[in-house]
């Protein structure tokens, strides 16, 4: 589905296709960027979908971080095919496009990345705070998307942690999570726990 793999443009008319083929689809991964990129799989799929106020598609997005710099360090294909520099522009007007035709994107934002300045967070505060803003304006009652923060943890802090603290975050994993807006996450021996 992805026309030019060097910088992923996605082919819209294969992926309509795909969609065209099965009863109802809601996809549950994506990228802000490919959304952007061809915001006609978007409409294509709610049109199939028939959504509208009352019926959404949900996705789950990783946004990450709003850091152009963090962004290309750690994650340097998720703009494509934009550029790193971009990605903030991306990121607000990807979810400009979710909205338009009824997506609601949950973006997976992570505190505490590696190279992750002070600067970096603000920068992601603000950019949620413009969304918001801007896209209730622009969208009124169809302007949504979610945000869970995740906490980079690398499985050795595990060790630092200290036996309560391994208890907390082994038992918040089995419990699936506290909020349904906010939800923190580790990494635990190298795989994703929801806390």
């Amino acid at each position: 589905m992805v026309e030019d793999r060097r910088n992923f443009h996605p082919n819209e008319n294969v992926a309509i296709e795909l969609f065209e083929r099965v009863e109802l689809a809601d996809p549950m991964h994506g990228t802000v960027a490919g959304a952007l990129a061809a915001p006609r799989i978007l409409k294509g799929v709610s049109e199939l979908n028939c959504v509208g106020m009352d019926r959404w598609i949900g996705i789950q997005v990783g946004s990450e971080t709003a850091s152009p710099e963090l962004v290309k360090k750690l994650a340097n294909s998720k703009m494509k095919p934009f550029s790193a520099e971009e990605w903030p522009w991306v990121l607000r007007n990807g979810t400009y496009t979710f909205s338009e035709f009824f997506w609601l994107p949950a973006y997976a934002t992570t505190i505490g990345l590696p190279w992750e300045t002070g600067e970096d967070g603000i920068e992601t505060a603000k950019l949620i705070v413009t969304m918001e803003k801007k896209l209730k304006k622009e969208f009124g009652k169809r302007a949504h998307f979610i945000i869970i923060l995740l906490a980079f943890v690398p499985w050795l802090v595990q060790r630092e942690l200290g036996k309560e603290g391994s208890s907390i975050l082994k038992r918040g994993s089995r419990m699936g999570g506290f909020s349904s807006s906010i939800m923190l996450g580790a990494t635990l021996l190298g795989r994703w726990i929801m806390v």
